[in-house]
């Protein structure tokens, strides 16, 4: 399934694999809620939210991880790009019900800070209830890599268009399914992209 540019509260109740790509530009001000709830025996969820904030921009992201049944597993992954004074907040918990026994739930968000006064920030959360599980999550706020702007430099490219480069496939590296790569390439990039360059 692929969602692009939604807000409130949105539950996944996982009952067989699922996969869920969210596209967010444009968002002035969006409270964004995510929940996510395994409740059938061995099944995964994987949820990628792409996210594209400038100007004033707020976005406010919550997520949960809910497992309230064995053998499931569960991934988040958040990748965003900030410009101007664009403000990310994000709250994600991962929890795992007394029941859940040999669960797998993984978080990432990664923000990309293109202006100085862009902020970010991710609180998260763990609630386990049971052994043998398998919990992890992570997160990395940074500017892009001046050294690789620096590569493409030398090898012809503009510092607007190295941006553009390096933006487009630092967005492309949380995609992993072809068909949703090819979503975002046609459909989402340009529009991300132009609308920051």
């Amino acid at each position: 399934m692929i969602f692009h540019t939604i807000s409130g509260v949105h539950e996944f109740v996982v009952t067989h694999d699922m996969q869920v790509y969210i596209f967010l530009y444009n968002t002035p001000h969006v409270e964004l809620e995510i929940r996510i709830r395994c409740i059938q025996p061995g099944t995964h969820a994987d949820i990628h939210v792409i996210h594209l904030q400038k100007n004033n921009d707020i976005l406010k992201l919550t997520t949960l991880q809910q497992h309230d049944a064995p053998h499931t597993s569960s991934s988040i992954v958040v990748k965003g790009a900030l410009y101007d004074q664009a403000n990310f907040n994000y709250s994600g918990k991962i929890y795992v019900s007394p029941e859940s026994r040999h669960t797998r739930a993984e978080q990432k968000s990664h923000t990309l800070l293109l202006s100085e006064k862009a902020h970010a920030q991710a609180m998260p959360a763990l609630e386990v209830l049971t052994n043998d599980v398998q919990c992890k999550h992570g997160s990395a706020v940074a500017g892009i890599n001046a050294n690789l702007i620096e590569y493409l430099a030398s090898r012809g490219i503009t510092q607007d268009d190295s941006q553009e480069i390096l933006v487009k496939s630092f967005f492309l590296s949380a995609l992993e399914d072809k068909a949703a790569q090819e979503f975002f390439l046609l459909n989402i990039s340009d529009i991300l992209i132009k609308s920051l360059f």
